[in-house]
């Protein structure tokens, strides 16, 4: 019974942060999880199920609202798949790299290590930027909203095939969105959060409407959750 408390008191601080940031708190639930005894690769696997069906209602909400490019998260769709299926393949190596029968403590522990190590690493990295960004607005340095800066220069450098994304009213290489699928795909494989990559890929490499980029990642969740 405590233990069931304790899961349900997780899922209702994981909705709690849903609704003040955005964010399906993912990144709080699969850690959180893990502190509760259940192993990396199954809390992850577990997150993105959870994450499904919320997907389904919030990309729907803002399909409605005109925030959804379908055709932009066709293209990341191609190689957020192989990014998925790298991940698992990783995190089933290192799960089974513990030399136990499938059921001992010992043969999750490197992919426990592994995934805390992936989850520190890019909640530091995302802290730090959202540190500096803040830092510059209150210094008056910048009006607030998100930099163009890496979008015109990749823009500039005109890498054939460019496609346009009329929803996004944004042109974007072929190449890139390749990159940034496959790296969407692996994180969602990885920690449970794809969205960590997708959303500020959009946004700041592709020149997405921040909208648009939400709506979107939550469209690309569901197909990336239903495999």
């Amino acid at each position: 019974l405590g233990i069931a408390l304790q899961v349900v008191l997780l899922g209702f601080i994981g909705g709690i942060l849903s609704g003040f940031i955005g964010s399906g708190g993912a990144f709080f639930m699969t850690p959180g999880m893990m502190n509760l005894g259940v192993t990396g690769v199954v809390a992850v696997a577990s997150n993105i199920s959870h994450k499904f069906g919320k997907a389904m209602v919030g990309s729907r909400k803002h399909g409605e609202a005109g925030n959804v490019d379908k055709k932009l998260a066709a293209f990341m769709l191609i190689t957020a798949l192989l990014g998925i299926q790298i991940a698992v393949w990783i995190n089933s190596l290192m799960f089974k790299g513990g030399g136990g029968d499938g059921h001992g403590a010992a043969e999750g522990a490197a992919a426990n290590l592994y995934i805390s190590l992936v989850f520190a690493s890019v909640l530091s990295l995302v802290a730090l930027s959202m540190l500096r960004d803040a830092m510059k607005k209150g210094n008056g340095g910048e009006d607030g909203g998100p930099s163009r800066r890496i979008a015109e220069f990749l823009n500039r450098l005109n890498l054939p095939p460019v496609i346009y994304f009329r929803v996004s009213d944004t042109k974007v290489s072929l190449w890139i969105l390749l990159v940034v699928g496959t790296a969407t795909g692996y994180m969602a494989g990885t920690i449970g959060v794809g969205g960590f990559i997708g959303v500020p890929a959009m946004i700041y490499i592709f020149g997405v409407p921040t909208a648009v980029a939400t709506g979107t990642e939550l469209y690309l969740a569901v197909f990336m959750g239903g495999y």
